[in-house]
């Protein structure tokens, strides 16, 4: 089985360090750069109490009903369209 590729970005208002510190936590790469939504099969929004805003961009080969579905079990998450 293939796994799904993603990518989070956070508003500005996160800091470098809360970024890191999460992409440790989920095992993942911290990059500087913001991730490309537009090959994917569209986002997660998520807006948390402290005011930063989360958006897990899924790529191939997921696909847009299965990133909706996704969203809709996470309470606290919106889809968003790549």
């Amino acid at each position: 089985m293939q796994s799904n590729s993603e990518c989070i970005d956070y508003n500005a208002g996160t800091t470098v360090a809360d970024a890191q510190t999460g992409c440790s936590i989920l095992h993942g790469t911290y990059s500087a750069g913001a991730c490309d939504p537009s090959s994917s099969a569209g986002g997660c929004r998520q807006v948390f109490g402290n005011g930063i805003i989360q958006t897990t961009w899924y790529y191939s080969p997921i696909t847009a009903d299965a990133v909706m579905a996704t969203c809709v079990a996470d309470a606290n998450a919106t889809y968003v369209a790549p």
